[in-house]
């Protein structure tokens, strides 16, 4: 029986390279590709995982646009204006994040969207 050697680096590479080819034509079209990464936590894993979707984006001319909510689910530069308010902050979190994902749907310059807890 013949041994046979999976190169997962080489494929990934030959992936990318193909999806950075169809981008270019995309572009050429007048369609520029966007992702949006929706983050409702700050722990270092879940910010490492975007900032490496961020690179890989980058590497395939990809457009990629970060919204991270804090802990508390409120986007970070939310989190002053919203203060005082009687709901608590989980109320507000899904209200905020169900309403950016709204228009996020709504919105034809994003083509895609990773949402990640």
């Amino acid at each position: 029986m013949q041994t046979i050697v999976f190169d997962g680096k080489k494929l990934a590479g030959e992936m990318e390279e193909e999806l950075r080819e169809r981008v270019e034509k995309l572009k050429t079209k007048g369609v520029v590709p966007k992702l949006v990464w929706i983050c409702t936590s700050e722990d270092e894993a879940s910010l490492m995982y975007g900032r490496l979707k961020a690179k890989a984006a980058e590497r395939v001319g990809i457009e990629f646009e970060k919204i991270i909510f804090g802990n508390s689910g409120v986007p970070t530069s939310l989190r002053l204006r919203r203060a005082g308010r009687s709901q608590n902050s989980e109320e507000v979190a899904a209200v905020e994040v169900s309403d950016k994902i709204k228009k996020l749907n709504a919105d034809k310059i994003a083509d895609g969207r990773i949402d990640r807890r």
